[in-house]
């Protein structure tokens, strides 16, 4: 198959990259950092790899992504939404010019990302779109205002996808993680909070099936699902406390 993917500088971005490869999928992807994805290729060093240095938060530099992909007649199969970036917007008071940029990356990125290949799944009647969201998108944070809106925003717009164009032979599926250990994870190391590329093949299972919606880890996603019944404020102190 074909396989876009945004934000495979790092994280399970780069892993989901070196295991679709590895499987024998051509993977065309994105990120913005240059070292990082010139440092990928180099450790892939195979021609199923391809790459685009854009930023999802500029539409322009999607356009030209695309364009890039369709002068080397290289039509996705399936589009993975990875890239995303995490800021504590909320000090002394509130900072949107870092929440600015989260909901830009996160929210406004994806979107674009879909506006820019959907076409090209309608006029084939076929592909699929696969977003990594969190369980922020259900709980609020002390933290980060913005970040949680744009998991809770690209969460029910992919729900809104799909119901519009399911019968259209179009998928829009979700990956709602909980922690993982990336560099985007702050909290305590443990057996519970798993590995980029133990994440990597679990989500490159989910996005090879025709599955609508993914939870992963389960224990920490099970935790948030089981604790929906606490009110924000307890929720947030028994979080804090598990994660140090």
């Amino acid at each position: 198959m074909n396989i876009c993917i945004t934000g495979v500088s790092k994280g399970v971005g780069k892993e989901l990259v070196k295991e679709l490869v590895q499987k024998g999928h051509f993977v065309w992807g994105a990120a913005r950092s240059e070292e990082g994805l010139k440092n990928l290729e180099q450790e892939i060093g195979n021609s199923h790899f391809r790459y685009s240095c854009i930023d999802v938060a500029d539409i322009g530099s999607i356009t030209s992504w695309v364009s890039g992909m369709k002068a080397e007649a290289f039509e996705p199969d399936i589009v993975i939404l990875c890239a995303s970036i995490y800021e504590n917007d909320m000090q002394d008071s509130y900072d949107h010019s870092k929440g600015h940029e989260v909901i830009k990356t996160n929210l406004e990125g994806p979107l674009q990302c879909v506006e820019a290949l959907l076409p090209n799944f309608v006029e084939k009647r076929k592909g699929r779109f696969v977003v990594i969201t969190s369980t922020s998108a259900h709980r609020p944070s002390r933290k980060a205002a913005a970040y949680c809106a744009s998991k809770a925003g690209i969460d029910l717009a992919f729900r809104s996808f799909q119901i519009r164009f399911a019968s259209s032979g179009i998928q829009f599926a979700r990956v709602t993680m909980g922690p993982v250990a990336t560099g985007m994870w702050h909290g305590k190391k443990g057996l519970l909070i798993p590995s980029p590329d133990k994440a990597a093949k679990k989500i490159a299972k989910f996005a090879l099936s025709n599955r609508a919606h993914f939870y992963y880890p389960f224990a920490s996603t099970m935790f948030l699902r089981m604790t929906r019944v606490l009110s924000d404020k307890w929720f947030v102190w028994i979080s804090n406390k598990l994660a140090g």
